[in-house]
């Protein structure tokens, strides 16, 4: 084995040990936290395969509602979707169908691999540049260990797969222009056209290399021979799909965006910017990187003046790398809002150029051959993938935090086996379901292995109009359904008859004719025994010391009795219950219904906050705003939610009930505060 195959082995171990350091704890891991709308979709197109016995050119998801253009109001009889070239899907999809399985891990585990691939055609594009080794794996490590790449790498999103193709074509290009081999521009037009074909931004490099090819044909260092029938069949594939794309449009709607995003006026320019600097660009690459990067540009510097060798070696790289640049500035411009909105439009634009000049600067930089060296850079590579490496560790679990806020990590928990909870009412395959507040359009559909309607928007007409659709049943995930729909019109439970509950999601038939019922009513709690309650009317001290930051006051007349409670903006936190050791919580989903009677005037932020802890490790955080719930002034008004607690692993649990006036702006009084544990 010669010294280059060597060299190529272990490039390839490098590039696949960082993989699974930086991948193995996630390979399994349905798509959720940043982007997971995005990403569930994608999972979904190669369900949708298998489900249409796959017919390439009628990707489908499970959603029969679509985006665009009609903002999911509209039914569909249809669940065919618009989308670019969905190649790597379907390619994931005839896996799963191989190995009998459609979890996760097999299109996560596809992505890495083509990102493998990108990674090592990297260090071949960097080393036929820079024709030195290590300056090479440092490309390699400065690639490999973006935050934002490294989430994505093993993801669903075909932005790792178009970049690897991105690369692949660019270097077969590279090194036709050394070799003038006519396989070399073949192999080229053919990962580019791909990567261009599933991924709209693809063009830019694609069209770089049509240009630069066409400067050389003008300045006679390559000629036409060979190439019209290439390029004629990249740009017909392109537009054919285009136009096909359009036609599916057209007839189906599409859950993908096609759409320029512009910024509106150079005031919200600046302050997209601004936006994306503070939110972005610490994720794009990490301190190190950039201080690589300056660190490369400083040393390269006193070498620009070595103009003869540019032109002759790097000009073509320098040129590639521009019209790359220059192509990506052009697409921030008339998708700026985008930028803002998802950090993945980085990858899919300025990483590949950013890459191309951190060679070109390699390359400007001279190779020392002094006697060790060897060992030198091999230290320094090793002190620079250290920290390179933890930053990227780091950003992994940065990027997967929970919270509150993360409704999707609440639908998978409410979804967890949904598919044999729907299958033991055999509910049939075929039926269409319709689930409200469903996190993202697909999720609940590839956890029920069915199809339906998607709703995302609490907007009671849309869920009311929802409720005449061609369906057969609906689903609401309990902890959401006082706020969401009961709070903002009793009359959408009227319209449901509840079949059946697994104490996180209920499904239910649709009435035609409306009846009245309570959200106890609706879960059936009335007639079931309760394992925990407590209440307080304020008349009487709290006898229990698990109740704490009350303000008893008689300023206004009391709902029952004469004294109610009050939350004043000098107390940030007000009517709390925090009790350990609540029994009957081990082992088993718990429903608490919480109600009481607020009074208030003029309301802003304020938390209706339930918590439960296990171990003293936090396993449950749900908030109701009350200012979005409270509808009525100076008045009395009775307020019921719902939260939906996780079984705890051990009887050493802790729950805390509490009021936040988080900005410590509000007052508000409360009477008959209490709640129970089903």
């Amino acid at each position: 084995m010669n010294a280059k195959k060597k060299e190529s082995i272990f490039v390839l171990l490098i590039i696949i040990t960082i993989g699974i350091i930086l991948q193995y704890k996630y390979m399994d891991e349905f798509p959720k936290f940043i982007h997971g709308w995005a990403q569930s979709d994608r999972y979904a197109l190669a369900h949708g395969f298998i489900n249409n016995g796959f017919n390439f050119f009628k990707p489908e998801t499970l959603v029969y509602n679509h985006q665009f253009p009609t903002n999911w109001i509209r039914p569909s009889n249809s669940t065919i979707t618009a989308v670019d070239f969905p190649i790597h899907e379907y390619l994931v999809a005839i896996l799963m169908t191989v190995v009998h399985s459609t979890a996760p891990i097999i299109f996560r585990m596809y992505t890495l691999l083509y990102s493998f691939a990108g990674l090592f055609f990297l260090y071949k594009l960097s080393y036929l540049i820079t024709r030195n080794y290590y300056k090479s794996i440092f490309v390699i490590l400065f690639a490999a260990t973006s935050p934002v790449y490294v989430y994505y790498q093993n993801g669903f999103l075909p932005t790792l797969p178009s970049l690897a193709n991105v690369i692949i074509g660019t270097y077969f290009y590279c090194r036709y222009m050394q070799s003038a081999e006519r396989k070399d521009f073949l192999l080229s037009i053919l990962f580019l056209t791909l990567a261009a074909l599933n991924r709209s931004t693809c063009v830019i490099p694609l069209v770089a290399v049509f240009g630069l090819e066409l400067l050389r044909i003008i300045r006679k260092k390559s000629t036409f021979k060979g190439k019209i029938l290439p390029v004629f069949f990249s740009i017909g594939s392109i537009l054919g799909y285009i136009w096909y794309n359009n036609i599916l449009r057209k007839e189906y709607g599409s859950l993908f965006l096609n759409l320029l995003m512009p910024a509106e006026s150079k005031e919200e320019a600046k302050q997209i910017f601004a936006k994306i600097y503070e939110r972005w660009i610490p994720q794009y690459f990490s301190g190190y990187h950039y201080w690589a990067l300056l660190a490369l540009i400083i040393c390269a510097l006193p070498y620009l003046r070595r103009k003869s060798e540019l032109k002759q070696y790097l000009l073509p790289v320098a040129l590639l790398f521009s019209a790359v640049f220059a192509g990506s500035a052009i697409f921030l411009v008339v998708m700026l809002k985008q930028f803002l909105a998802h950090d993945y439009y980085f990858l899919d634009t300025f990483f590949f150029p950013i890459l191309l000049f951190v060679i070109l600067l390699l390359a400007i930089i001279p190779s020392f051959n002094f006697r060790y060296f060897r060992l030198v850079y091999i230290a320094l590579l090793a002190l620079i993938a250290f920290p390179f490496i933890t930053n990227a560790k780091e950003a992994q679990v940065m990027r997967r935090e929970e919270g509150s806020w993360d409704i999707i990590s609440r639908v998978l928990y409410n979804f967890r086996n949904a598919d044999i909870f729907v299958d033991s009412l055999h509910i049939p395959m075929d039926a269409k379901i319709i689930v409200f507040d469903s996190g993202s359009p697909n999720i609940p559909f590839i956890l029920m292995k069915r199809k339906g309607y998607m709703n995302t928007v609490a907007d009671t007409e849309i869920i009311k109009g929802m409720l005449d659709w061609d369906a057969d049943y609906v689903i609401i995930q309990n902890n959401v359904l006082a706020s969401t729909y009961y709070l903002r019109d009793p009359a959408i439970l009227g319209r449901l008859d509840k079949i059946a509950d697994n104490s996180r999601i209920s499904i239910c038939s649709i009435r035609k004719t409306p009846k009245e019922q309570s959200v106890s009513d609706f879960l059936g709690l009335n007639n079931l025994h309760f394992v925990y309650e407590r209440a307080i009317t304020f008349d009487e001290p709290a006898v229990e010391e698990a109740w704490k930051n009350i303000v008893a006051t008689t300023e206004i007349e009391a709902y029952s009795g004469s004294v109610t409670g009050k939350v004043s903006p000098e107390n940030e936190y007000a009517v709390s219950y925090e009790k350990k050791r609540i029994p009957g919580l081990k082992d088993i989903s718990r429903t608490i219904i919480l109600s009481g009677h607020f009074y208030q005037e003029n309301l802003s932020e304020c938390l209706l906050v339930a918590n439960l802890k296990s171990r003293n490790k936090l396993i449950y955080y749900q908030t109701y705003d009350l200012s979005k719930l409270l509808k009525k002034k100076n008045t009395w008004e009775k307020l019921e939610v719902v939260y939906t607690l996780p079984p705890t692993d051990s009887d050493d649990n802790e729950i805390g009930i509490f009021i936040w006036n988080i900005n410590k702006k509000n007052t508000l009084f409360v009477d008959d505060f209490n709640f129970k544990i089903y």
